[in-house]
């Protein structure tokens, strides 16, 4: 499975999960997180809460726990992905040189920084005394460039975390390219 196959964010809804569990506004897309108080793009329709919530390639939410609606999401995702450039992001002397190749389109890079885990124990609520695994958990998330069909370079500062990943996201909020480091 490509980096870009693996596109799935699972954001809990920083007002809710704040409020009744006492949790960081973190959430994760496997293979690469996303910060829910910051999302790269929105689902339009919010008239329901959904949490946790998990929004497949940018495009569509489902409720977290449904995993056969979120494995028919993914699996629909993987079949129409399109990838509009390569991204190439490493670490060099505690800075992230990243590279994005020539394409057609044109995308938002996005530079996230995050730790593989992290264990919350629940202090209230229905699940309170219970612990909650967070796995990639966000700890930056910044724009770093607009791509526009061009190869660029960049040299960024690190982010915070144990890792990052720079992802292209398209003008309808799909993620169009990725890099994750290694570990």
């Amino acid at each position: 499975m490509t980096d870009i196959e693996s596109a799935v964010a699972v954001c809990f809804k920083p007002e809710f999960a704040t409020e009744a569990v006492g949790l960081r506004p973190t959430g994760e897309i496997v293979g690469f997180p996303v910060q829910a108080a910051e999302a790269p793009h929105r689902v339009e329709d919010r008239s329901i809460l959904l949490t946790p919530e998990i929004v497949v390639d940018g495009s569509t939410s489902h409720v977290g726990s449904d995993r056969e609606d979120v494995g028919r999401a993914i699996a629909r995702a993987k079949s129409e992905s399109a990838t509009l450039a390569e991204v190439k992001a490493v670490e060099r002397a505690g800075r992230v040189s990243v590279d994005i190749g020539p394409g057609h389109g044109a995308a938002r890079a996005i530079l996230i920084g995050f730790d593989g885990e992290h264990v919350t124990p629940v202090a209230r609520g229905e699940n309170r005394g219970r612990t909650m695994v967070e796995t990639n958990a966000v700890r930056s998330f910044r724009s770093i460039a607009n791509w526009n069909g061009a190869a660029i370079h960049l040299e960024e500062d690190r982010p915070d975390g144990e890792r990052f990943a720079v992802i292209l996201e398209g003008e309808d909020g799909r993620i169009v390219g990725a890099s994750v480091s290694t570990r």
